[in-house]
């Protein structure tokens, strides 16, 4: 794996097959999932997967609102700030 900036790694290999498993092993320690990956089929302590979203087929075709349904406003706030969240 390649230093990168403030502490990162990285690795590319090309032609990896989608579902791909892999996890990362440092110094010769047990095998570690990519926390930062997009898909851990098996769980959050197992090999992660290789998502090729540029295989994906998108079939979702949006349109907008319909002009029938309108629109609803779900929220109503209040227009002081509130930092932390705890507003009375």
């Amino acid at each position: 794996m390649t230093r990168e900036k403030e502490g990162c790694f990285s690795f590319i290999k090309q032609d990896v097959p989608n579902r791909q498993r892999y996890a990362y092993r440092l110094n010769g320690g047990p095998d570690r999932p990519d926390r930062a990956s997009c898909w851990q089929p098996d769980g959050v302590d197992r090999a992660s997967a290789v998502l090729r979203t540029d295989e994906f087929l998108w079939t979702i075709v949006h349109k907008g609102i319909a002009p029938d349904l309108g629109q609803v406003r779900v929220a109503d706030g209040t227009t002081e700030a509130d930092p932390d969240g705890l507003a009375s």
